[in-house]
């Protein structure tokens, strides 16, 4: 099972998906960092081997946990299953500012008291950006994730609630450490550490959408944030298996090396669509 009070570090910034810039967090990764597919939070949770839905509206949110497909503590996956390396991609940046104004109304200012009342800007800072590549054989993360009651049963609702989305085994993903200020309407840092109360007022304005029993945390070691590269496309129905061409042409392990098919040549891939193993589940299970 995951411990998910060891495993979130989540982070709590900008302005309400409905009212301002539901994209701000997502636009600034991207142009700060050169990060194109962004994790609909920060999290350790979404690292390599975890299975995420994408819609336009929520963006990539997890579905299941790389404990459940791989079948081992994330501390074992970490040290046997994963390849921590520096950014192989010269144009993704390893550090990075992020600044996000923040405006309370009347009704929030009472609630969050009036010690964080004249909360106006919050900072993220993102620093010693690394990727981190799955070496576990995909067809032992499908069967994992296929026998794994709590997978299996989160894909199964996942997609009877989106059956238009798109299911994505996560490959590789980048991973920085995280650490905030938070600053009031004189310019002043605000210090001590935020009370759990004030961070769910302030992720009620985020455009990172939290799961309800999450953990309220600004920093963090390693947190997972998106990933670059192209989408390795879905096979029939019910065929688990890795065809062979996807890879043929791998030279390497470099992340940073070639597949190449006739004339066409694309980066390493990313992700693997599985919506077609997660619909399969979905309607048979």
């Amino acid at each position: 099972m995951v411990n998910k009070k060891s495993i979130y570090f989540c982070l709590i910034m900008t302005t309400l998906f409905f009212l301002t810039g539901c994209d701000e967090y997502q636009e600034q990764v991207q142009n700060k960092l050169k990060i194109k597919h962004i994790f609909s939070r920060p999290s350790t949770a979404y690292g390599p081997g975890s299975i995420v839905l994408y819609t336009k509206d929520t963006g990539y949110t997890n579905t299941c946990y790389p404990e459940w497909t791989i079948g081992k503590s994330m501390e074992d996956i970490r040290k046997t299953e994963y390849k921590e390396d520096s950014i192989a991609d010269l144009s993704v940046k390893k550090t990075a500012e992020l600044e996000f104004d923040i405006k309370l109304n009347a009704n929030e200012k009472g609630k969050v008291g009036a010690e964080y009342a004249d909360i106006s800007k919050v900072k993220l800072t993102l620093d010693k950006g690394k990727q981190f590549e799955l070496k576990t054989p995909i067809q032992t993360v499908y069967d994992g994730a296929e026998n794994n009651s709590s997978c299996s049963s989160n894909m199964k609702l996942r997609y009877k609630s989106n059956p238009d989305g798109k299911f994505y085994l996560v490959i590789v993903a980048y991973a920085y450490n995280m650490g905030y200020s938070v600053e009031d309407k004189n310019g002043l840092r605000i210090g001590g550490e935020i009370p759990e109360n004030v961070l769910k007022i302030l992720s009620a304005k985020a455009g990172i959408k939290l799961e309800a029993n999450e953990e309220f945390k600004l920093q963090g070691e390693n947190l997972f944030i998106g990933f670059n590269g192209d989408i390795i496309p879905s096979h029939k129905e019910g065929d688990f298996t890795l065809a062979a061409k996807d890879w043929r042409k791998v030279k390497g392990d470099d992340i940073g090396a070639t597949i190449k098919t006739g004339a066409e040549s694309k980066e390493v891939l990313y992700l693997k669509d599985i919506t077609d193993v997660v619909r399969k589940i979905a309607n048979y299970r």
